[in-house]
């Protein structure tokens, strides 16, 4: 049993013994290494012979590439990288301390160095601290899609890997959920590894510019600087053409990228029309009775006026019109008809005391019309005798018109 313990104690100590001295080793390797990089750079030793420097023709026309910065980043990231810039990559490995097993530590050429796409990237990824186990345990990696950040932290947690955070907004993932995740879900990493997740901010808001008063051009290029889409409608106004009147959303509000701001712009003052005057043309009335000729006149929108005459045509007849037929005319215009009173007749004399019978046949017979007013006052005139009429003697009136006649009344018989 004592020899089994001295045995133990004894591979222990050659074990220790062991890794002390590979430490000591691989830190003096570094060391002399760095200083032969120094050496060669600063202190030159041997003068070579300057070659004749020949200019190559196409030598502007060769695209140079800035070297990225790949320190602290997974290989998946860095091989991403790589891949866009069209440069191939070279893979080392080494274990250091103080860096994340699976994270680049180092690389050549140096970030910011002008580089031609042909040229090979020598990265070297970290396998943990020195001394470390190369069966280390790995775990896979859940797939934290659609998980708030708390929800991812814990199921990072629950596999053993550590989260590292970055925020940022997004259009389209709600705010406190996770975007993306630094290593694919599904990939198996060392047990203890951080996995970096982007969180996402929500949309980013931003504030509208008052654009009304500007010119179109200036408005729609403060805005779509940006990120708004810019919709236009146009009216006419009193502001130049051009001018900027309205804006669907009013400045110092706050929007969303990509969203619409609707701007309505000046088109200048509105033109002067010129009325156009609407014409008709003329239809015949003569003939027409004169409120048939004036409502089918003043249906096409012209004035009338009517003159009066004497005429053998019956009464009211439209005897002629001022603007011929079928003439054309401006809406609104006057026209002017003559219409027929009908035949006249003169008012004859009739003898103060002729009788009622008498003074009725006297006008009867010249086409006249009589109606009879019985006056008493008269006492010293027989009865039923003509005193006077309401036309004025030797008149001209229309024929047919009615003539009163003033006449006697019968005398009141005295009683007895």
């Amino acid at each position: 049993m004592l020899k089994k313990g001295i045995a133990v104690a004894a591979f222990v100590i050659v074990a220790v013994v062991f890794f002390l001295g590979f430490l000591s080793y691989n830190k003096q390797l570094r060391s002399d290494l760095n200083k032969d990089i120094e050496v060669s750079i600063e202190d030159p030793m041997v003068e070579e012979p300057e070659e004749p420097v020949v200019e190559d023709p196409d030598e502007g026309e060769k695209e140079t590439l800035e070297m990225p910065d790949l320190i602290g980043r997974s290989e998946e990231e860095v091989l991403g990288i790589l891949a866009s810039l069209g440069l191939n990559g070279v893979r080392y490995e080494e274990y250091t301390d103080g860096v994340e097993q699976g994270l680049i530590f180092d690389q050549r050429p140096l970030k910011g160095a002008e580089l031609s796409p042909e040229i090979e990237v020598n990265y070297t990824v970290s396998l943990g601290p020195f001394g470390a186990s190369e069966e280390a345990v790995m775990v896979s990696v859940p797939n934290l899609s659609g998980k708030t950040e708390g929800e991812a932290r814990v199921l990072l947690q629950e596999v053993g890997l550590l989260m590292q955070v970055e925020k940022a907004y997004s259009s389209t993932i709600s705010k406190d959920s996770v975007i993306s995740q630094g290593i694919l879900a599904g990939r198996e990493v060392a047990e203890g590894s951080t996995i970096k997740v982007v969180i996402s901010l929500g949309q980013e808001l931003i504030e509208v510019p008052n654009v009304i008063g500007r010119t179109l051009q200036e408005g729609q290029s403060m805005l779509e600087r940006l990120s708004f889409v810019v919709s236009i409608t146009r009216e006419h106004s009193q502001e130049p053409e051009g001018r900027i009147l309205r804006q669907s959303a009013r400045g110092g509000t706050n929007l969303t990228k990509g969203q619409t701001v609707t701007l309505t712009v000046s088109r200048g003052p509105a033109p002067v029309e010129e009325p156009v005057e609407e014409k008709v043309t003329v239809p015949s009335v003569a003939g027409m009775m004169e409120a048939n000729a004036k409502k089918t006149l003043e249906d096409l929108g012209l004035v009338v006026r009517v003159n009066y005459e004497e005429n053998d045509k019956e009464k009211g007849t439209v005897l002629t019109q001022s603007i011929a037929t079928n003439q054309k005319v401006d809406k609104g215009s006057t026209i002017t008809l003559t219409v027929s009173t009908g035949p006249m007749a003169i008012v004859p004399n009739i003898r103060v005391g002729e009788s009622e019978k008498g003074a009725i046949d006297i006008l009867t017979a010249l086409g006249f019309k009589v109606e009879v007013r019985k006056i008493r006052d008269f006492p010293s005139i027989d009865p039923d005798r003509f005193l006077g009429m309401n036309q004025t003697v030797g008149a001209k009136i229309p024929y047919g018109s009615t003539i009163i006649i003033d006449v006697t009344y019968p005398a009141l018989e005295e009683n007895p």
